[in-house]
């Protein structure tokens, strides 16, 4: 139900009305001053005995050229009885400016009609850039906003331009390993740490819930594998234990989606510094040894002997 409106609608009762009467009828040809209201949608009027200024408010459910059907005594007032040539107005009342703490209509995006619904009160509206036009959620909720922890946890959250930030926490969850599976939705952390002894399996979420560039990190610092898998159940990498990865959309047509991967294996000491100018290969079978000596050494080029002794197990 939506209150409707016209402009400077104001008459007076072409007859007296009981204090019980359902309808009104204004002077003849002025009831098309008046909004002429359907599907449910209504209009306060003000009612004012002239002998006295005593007021009511009604409410119009429907006009039928001169003739409104009413609702009589609202917004705390009581049903009257009026005589011919009483004032007749269309008002704004208490009723509807209360209500703009509800749900009102404004123009969005081009189209008017958009419901929009205020927020709660002490919540303030979210206001995001989607690329195209500027949009007011006014229940932050929805956009995968926390108003309690003041979060932003929706993919569905876009913002076009440069944005300067000094601090941002995109939420981050810890998980013991389980032989189990991990299931991500558009409100997941960016970030899981892995701990515990076993293997998992971290599955991305529905890819058509998430916008292109969406990315999700993982450290595993368990001892077994886990395994990145897309929506839907296919592999897209295993991470082994010490290693970490970061995963970003590519595309979101399907749910499975395409994902490029960002892994690192590589576990360097504190304190320690690996510098490779070129290529480094190291190719055999996983499991095997390859311990250097604790002196400088000179590691020839293919083809040279080597001279050092290299201990395999």
């Amino acid at each position: 139900m939506s209150q409707v409106w016209t402009n400077n609608a104001a008459s007076k009762l072409a007859s007296g009305i009981a204090s019980g009467a359902t309808s009104l009828t204004v002077l003849s040809g002025q009831g098309a001053l008046f909004p002429n209201p359907t599907g449910g949608n209504t209009f306060q009027l003000t009612l004012v005995r002239a002998s006295d200024a005593a007021i009511e408010i009604v409410t119009c459910t429907a006009r039928s050229t001169d003739t409104l059907t009413v609702t009589r005594a609202q917004e705390g007032t009581t049903a009257l009885t009026l005589v011919a040539n009483d004032a007749v107005a269309l008002r704004i009342t208490a009723l509807w400016l209360t209500a703009l703490s509800g749900t009102f209509t404004i123009a969005q995006g081009g189209t008017n009609g958009t419901s929009f619904t205020a927020p709660a009160s002490g919540v303030a509206p979210l206001v995001y850039f989607d690329g195209t036009r500027l949009n007011v959620d006014s229940t932050p909720a929805d956009a995968g906003y926390n108003t309690s922890t003041n979060t932003l946890t929706s993919a569905n959250l876009k913002a076009s331009g440069i944005a300067t930030l000094n601090s941002m926490n995109m939420g981050s969850q810890t998980v013991a390993t389980s032989g189990g599976n991990t299931t991500l939705t558009s409100a997941s952390p960016y970030y899981t740490l892995f701990t515990g002894t076993n293997t998992q399996s971290f599955i991305l979420p529905d890819a058509t819930t998430l916008v292109v560039g969406q990315r999700y990190s993982l450290d595993n610092n368990s001892t077994g594998a886990v395994t990145i898998k897309t929506n839907g159940g296919a592999t897209l990498w295993t991470v082994a234990p010490g290693a970490d990865a970061v995963v970003i959309l590519l595309t979101n047509s399907v749910a499975a989606g395409t994902w490029e991967t960002e892994y690192s294996a590589t576990v360097i000491a504190t304190g320690k510094v690996l510098s490779v100018s070129n290529s480094l290969t190291f190719a055999g079978t996983d499991g095997t040894t390859l311990t250097f000596p604790s002196s400088t050494t000179t590691i020839p080029s293919t083809g040279d002997a080597i001279a050092f002794a290299i201990a395999l197990g």
